[in-house]
This record gives C-alpha cells, structure tokens and sequence, in this order.
C-alpha cells in the first residue's frame, strides 16, 4: 500500500511503499486540471469534499484523477480526507489579486526547496528539469516542470520559459491498402 505524508526535512511529499521505502515525489498532473477545479471552486458553493467524484464530475479525464487529487494534496488545498483546507476556502471567497497572492504562497511554501535553488523568473526550463532529476518516478519529470511552470504562471509567479508540451513519438500510421 503507498502512503503519502509531509517531510519534513527534503519537503514536499514523500511516497512511503509497503516496505517502508521512502523517495521524494512531485505532482505530475496537466496544470490545466487544477486551475479548472480551481475556477470552478470560486465560481460556485464549495463542497465538503473535493474529491474522486466532485473532479469526475468537472470533466477531469478519469486517467488523471488521482494525479490530480495528489497536486491538490501537495499544494495543500485539500486534506487527505479530500476535505477543503482553509486555503482552499481563502481562494473559494478570493478577490482575483487575492487568489493569485494565496495561490503564489501555497506555491512557494509547497516548492521552497525548487525556490531555494531556482528562479523560474530568470532560469531555463532545462535547469528546472535538471533539478527536478531529484524527484520520481523519473520517467514524469517533464511533467512535474510542466505542472510546477503552469502553476506559477496561473499564480502569477513571472516564468522565463512557457511550460513546453511535453513530447510524445509520433505513432507510425497504416498504410491502407
């Protein structure tokens, strides 16, 4: 069973496996998923609980959910129980400068250790790839750049580069016959 808590000393989430092994993980999720749960969330009543169900029924692709579930975890807008944290709440009554000063903090404190080192503002999206080579699973770090870069823009945090897409091989097409 994979458990998720806070550490403290690296920061950030840790992913803990039945055998008690611990590495440090990012979120990965399209960061247009989290800004449309967050539009959302400021545009109507705010449930008692964000969760599996509430983001099916925002049109979140099933194949991203849980993704999803655990940005929003790791920024620290809901509980594990799913339940809006006060955060959440402050961004649900936000003015439009207010949300992006508390979604800016939330960004900051939940990536201080990224911040420490890098500068979105004056850094290239490879150096932030390059020190997110701390992070797994490896093969999503692109995404966990991506995920980090769009939610500094939708926070208004100034980014040198715009968050790339990340790249997929080209399937080879059938020849019909």
């Amino acid at each position: 069973m994979i458990k998720y808590q806070q550490d403290k000393i690296l920061g950030g989430i840790m992913v803990t496996d039945s055998n008690n092994e611990r590495s440090p993980n990012r979120p990965y999720p399209p960061p247009s998923n989290v800004i449309t749960i967050l539009h959302r969330l400021r545009s109507r009543n705010l449930p008692d609980e964000v969760d599996t169900e509430y983001l099916r029924d925002s049109n979140i692709p099933g194949g991203t959910i849980a993704r999803t579930l655990f940005a929003m975890r790791f920024l620290g807008l809901i509980t594990e129980a799913d339940n809006p944290t006060e955060a959440l709440k402050s961004i649900h009554t936000s003015t439009d400068e207010e949300y992006k000063a508390i979604l800016s903090k939330l960004i900051k404190e939940s990536y201080h250790d990224v911040f420490d080192v890098i500068n979105p503002e004056e850094d290239s999206q490879d150096k932030i790839v390059n020190f997110f080579r701390r992070y797994t699973p490896a093969s999503q770090r692109s995404r966990m750049v991506i995920f980090f870069l769009g939610m500094c823009r939708e926070a208004g945090i100034p980014t040198l580069d715009v968050p790339r897409a990340r790249t997929m091989a080209a399937k080879p097409s059938k020849e019909r016959v």
